[in-house]
This record gives structure tokens, C-alpha cells and sequence, in this order.
């Protein structure tokens, strides 16, 4: 609370923020309701929450609240144009109807979700009815490339049709779709080359041996690109990576110290157990 209040009254141009209320299992009513009303007294501020991720998600809302999992939020009011549900794999037509309806955003992670074996989320429905939707990763890694090609792949195999969810398609909903949802929290143009835009722009090294058109790019950018073939990175017109270096941290020394931290965090969870 004390972290959206300062970013609207001290406005960062990279600095923004939404209600974290992890997953819908782990949040009670009581904190719903409180963190609805906090979000009302500030004005246009939506909830980040994972919900609907499997089975479990569902059984354990009906036990305990007697509603499905997007039911509930939405009769708290989480739900609207300003919020994320992250995943909205176990739902039911009605509750999907409720995301449209109310303009929630759904958040895709095909890796994450491929890992913790909690099924698939229907996009192509999804998209199909036009939904508010975009292309996450769960913190499963920070390659955005690849997982666009995962997400390219993994629903033709859910579909078993090589004709589901084809690359120009995934390409505009991970790109166009999570700029307009940046954008919400930034207010400014993003995900495009155009005057006045936001000056964000990555360099790849790619060097097809197949020709490249404004036709194919989707497919040279879903089997050609990844992660490891971004050459440079410019944020807000300043360079922050060139050629692949990374002049202006310590890379190696930020790397060791986070190792040092990681096990201490082990070791003290693993106390704790």
C-alpha cells in the first residue's frame, strides 16, 4: 500500500505497481476485502493474482468458500480492466465469460505450467473471443523467446492439430497484447518504433540462411530467436547491454553474492521446516 502511494505521488518513468495477493488459495476473504478497499480509496489499481492454476486451486476454493475459483474473486470484486489473473487454467465457461466480460487480463506461462503438470490454459478460446490476453513466465526463467516457441509448440500437442495457435497469431498476443498491458501501469507508448514511443529496443543477432519478410517473421522469430541471440539492449535511449556486455554492473560479483544468498535462504527455510 505504502509502495503505490509513493508511486502516484512521486512518479517514476519505470516504477509502477498493482496489489500482489499471490494465489487465490493463500488469500482469505477477510484480506480480499480489505485489499479491495485499499485499491478503491487509490483509484484504477487492479490485483496481480495466480488463480485457477489446477485442479487443486478449484477443489480447495469449493471446499472452503462453496465457489470456483474465479467466482470468488469476482463476487469480492477483484476482477476489471486493471487487474491480472495469472494462468485460468481450471475454469469453466461461465468463469471465463466473467474474465471477458469484466476485462480482466489473463496472464499465459506454458513453461511454468508444463513443469508443475496443471494442465493447459485454453487460449485459443482465449483469443478467439478477443480476451485481454498476455504471455508471462511464472519467474520460470527471463527468455520471453522461448517461451513464445514453447507456447507455439505445447498447444499444438494439447490440440493435436499442427494448425493451433499459429506463430503471426502468438506473436501479436505476446507482443501488441503485453505492450497495451505495460502500458496500462506506464502510460506511454510501448512496443513500438513510432515518435514519441517509449525508446525500448533490443538488437538480435540473426543471420537466417532462408529469406526474411515481413510475411514470415513470426515463424523466423518463434524457430530463429531466443534469448542467447540478443546482441544489445536499449532502455529509454540508453544502452544498457552492448554486444553482450554489461558495462556499467558488476555481473560476476552480482552472480557470487547471489549465490551466497540463495543458500543462506536455504539453509534457513530448511530450519524452519
Amino acid at each position: 500500500m505504502r509502495f503505490l502511494q509513493k508511486t502516484r505521488s512521486q512518479p517514476h518513468p519505470r516504477l509502477a505497481a498493482s496489489f500482489g495477493l499471490h494465489a487465490a488459495l493463500t488469500v482469505g476473504d477477510a484480506t480480499l476485502d480489505q485489499c479491495v478497499a485499499a485499491a478503491e480509496s487509490l483509484g484504477e489499481v487492479g490485483f496481480h493474482v495466480h488463480a485457477a492454476e489446477g485442479t487443486a486451486d478449484r477443489e480447495h476454493s469449493l471446499a472452503t468458500y462453496g465457489l470456483r475459483t474465479i467466482d470468488r474473486l469476482a463476487q469480492h470484486g477483484v476482477l476489471g480492466p486493471h487487474s491480472i489473473i495469472v494462468h485460468a487454467i481450471d475454469i469453466d465457461a461461465w468463469e471465463m465469460a466473467l474474465l471477458r466480460e469484466t476485462g480482466t487480463w489473463v496472464s499465459h506461462q506454458p513453461r511454468s505450467n508444463m513443469n508443475n503438470a496443471v494442465g493447459v490454459t485454453d487460449v485459443p478460446a482465449m483469443l478467439r473471443g478477443n480476451m485481454k490476453l498476455v504471455l508471462g513466465n511464472d519467474g520460470f526463467s527471463n527468455d520471453m523467446l522461448e517461451e513464445m516457441r514453447v507456447a507455439y509448440l505445447l498447444h499444438k500437442a494439447a490440440s493435436h492439430d499442427p494448425r493451433t495457435l499459429p506463430a503471426d497469431q502468438l506473436v501479436h498476443f505476446a507482443t501488441a497484447n503485453n505492450a497495451a498491458l505495460a502500458g496500462q501501469f506506464f502510460h506511454r507508448t510501448l512496443g513500438e518504433l513510432s515518435p514519441g514511443a517509449a525508446a525500448d529496443v533490443i538488437l538480435v543477432d540473426y543471420d537466417p540462411p532462408t529469406p526474411l519478410s515481413i510475411d514470415n517473421l513470426p515463424w523466423h522469430m518463434i524457430f530463429g530467436f531466443d534469448g542467447r541471440k540478443v546482441d544489445t539492449t536499449i532502455v529509454g535511449g540508453k544502452i544498457l547491454m552492448r554486444h553482450q556486455q554489461i558495462d556499467h554492473l558488476d555481473s560476476e560479483g552480482i552472480a557470487a553474492r547471489s549465490r551466497e544468498v540463495a543458500q543462506q535462504t536455504w539453509e534457513r527455510f530448511w530450519a524452519q521446516s
